[in-house]
């Protein structure tokens, strides 16, 4: 719909501000601070996936909500308890996943 559609364009536009306004902040004058860029590189590429984590929880939502609605105007309450069953699986693989992306992450330094 619109409103996510908006929700995601804003959420760009402030964290890319975000990023520019530390990237901006890391300069003494005219010299760069030393490993400035590379922290404001990481800090980009984190927040990026962040993002990804995001949207991909927001599209396995999205579709479950739509087969759970269609399930129940169906009357069908095994179609229900399938969807049900099969996003929560879904959803068990992904928060694993991320999470053990994340601790690689942080236990990397």
């Amino acid at each position: 719909s619109s409103a996510v559609f908006l929700r995601s364009i804003v959420l760009q536009v402030a964290m890319s501000s975000a990023a520019a306004m530390a990237a901006r902040s890391t300069t003494d004058g005219m010299v760069a601070v030393a490993g400035a860029s590379s922290s404001v590189a990481a800090h980009q590429v984190a927040l990026q996936l962040w993002l990804l984590c995001s949207f991909l929880c927001d599209a396995l939502a999205t579709a479950s909500q739509a087969l759970v609605a269609d399930g129940i105007g169906r009357g069908d309450s095994d179609a229900v308890r399938g969807v049900s069953q099969t996003v929560f699986y879904w959803g068990l693989i992904l928060g694993l996943t991320l999470s053990t992306c994340l601790w690689i992450g942080t236990a990397s330094g």
